[in-house]
């Protein structure tokens, strides 16, 4: 397993299938693991963290419902609040934009507009 970005809420890692579950699976795996904050009451810290992991795994599941490109959850983690989801292969948008025509930087900009309208017609609003 292998530590590939932290912020302020969360640790995500990058490891593989067999390290958690089956031998023989080389397929990757994200674990997003929500950190305990110190500075919180223990009590209302589980809670909260316990409240945001649950949602942000359903609003993954509703996204793949409403024909979203985000990734399968494999396993919800309540007690040490991690989501174990697929690993999507691939540049991070920010890179890839940098290095194409304007052409396909059209395209793929059309196609982010489609998907986070479908993300509104499933009732999903992003911050970001």
């Amino acid at each position: 397993m292998k530590l590939i970005k932290q912020g302020a809420e969360a640790k995500i890692y990058l490891a593989a299938f067999e390290e958690l579950y089956f031998p023989f699976n080389e397929e990757k795996v994200i674990i997003k693991h929500r950190i305990p904050k110190r500075y919180r009451i223990k009590e209302i810290d589980e809670k909260l963290r316990k409240e945001r992991t649950v949602r942000e795994a359903r609003i993954l599941h509703r996204a793949k419902e409403f024909g979203v490109n985000a990734p399968y959850v494999y396993e919800v983690d309540l007690k040490d609040m991690k989501i174990i989801m697929e690993y999507i292969e691939g540049k991070r948008l920010k890179e890839l934009l940098e290095t194409i025509p304007i052409e396909e930087r059209l395209r793929i900009c059309r196609e982010i507009g489609r998907q986070i309208g479908k993300l509104h017609e499933a009732g999903i609003v992003h911050g970001d």
